[in-house]
């Protein structure tokens, strides 16, 4: 239960950072409780695949865990280390009676 509190307070922080810097909060959010979920369920694979204990104990539970925290951390540095986008210049609105035209050329270009 506590796993999944986690992991909506994780998607809401990673889904707040990204668009502080201008990207997609739903794609990042998305991108960290998928990273969580899927090193669980990679070290689960593992330790199926390598062992015949019909009871895994809680030690498997911390190795995925531990895995899982690490994607998260891992997810958190890469969000944050990337630069923030610039809005674009083109979405700019032009204000009403100015022209679009750049009327600043030299005057060899103008003819």
């Amino acid at each position: 239960m506590l796993e999944i509190l986690f992991l909506v307070y994780y998607g809401r922080y990673l889904a707040k950072t990204a668009r502080e810097k201008g990207r997609n909060g739903t794609g990042w959010a998305t991108f960290g409780v998928l990273a969580w979920v899927g090193a669980e369920l990679a070290v689960g694979l593992v330790y199926g695949a390598t062992t015949s204990d019909s009871e895994p104990g809680f030690g498997l539970y911390l190795g995925a865990v531990a895995l899982a925290g690490l994607s998260a951390l891992v997810t958190s540095a890469v969000l944050k280390a990337l630069l923030s986008v610039a809005p674009s210049v083109a979405a700019a609105p032009v204000p009403v009676g100015e022209s679009v035209v750049d009327t600043a050329a030299p005057e060899a270009v103008r003819s």
